[in-house]
């Protein structure tokens, strides 16, 4: 029997240094990009994302990252509340520079509650589907009075 000789490779591995604390890369987001970050959660219910929907109304970024979003809600009991704080806390947490992500809640008068609710039938009129009626079909109309 011949002799096998193996096939080694040469892997070169590149440990990355410890970013520096005032490095561009760690460095906190904007309020600006925060909102923007926010703009990819969308409320379940009225199908529009939040920040279109005026829900968050203030965004604060400490110096260490930690970013503190105030929510507000159409109604203080939202059953989808732990999905749009899963939402919120998930978006906001891409951004390198934010250590934390801490959410405010709070209720939304009846003035904005009808903002909201007029800017979900807006969004929801401009996106709904065209309908179609075949030409084959037949239309019967009846009337009563």
């Amino acid at each position: 029997m011949g002799s096998v000789t193996p096939n080694y490779r040469s892997i070169d591995f590149v440990i990355p240094a410890e970013p520096n604390p005032g490095s561009a890369a760690t460095a906190p987001p904007s309020a600006e990009d925060v909102f923007s970050l926010l703009t990819a959660v969308i409320d379940p219910e009225l199908g529009a994302d939040i920040v279109s929907l005026g829900m968050v109304p203030d965004v604060q970024v400490g110096a260490d990252g930690r970013v503190v979003v105030t929510v507000k809600l159409t109604i203080g009991g939202c059953p989808l509340r732990a999905q749009i704080k899963k939402d919120v806390e998930s978006r906001v947490a891409v951004h390198p520079g934010v250590t934390d992500v801490h959410i405010e809640w709070g209720e939304m008068n009846s003035e904005e509650r009808s903002d909201v609710m007029l800017k979900a039938r807006w969004n929801a009129r401009e996106h709904a589907p065209d309908t179609e009626i075949p030409v084959t079909c037949r239309v019967l109309a009846v009337a009563s009075g």
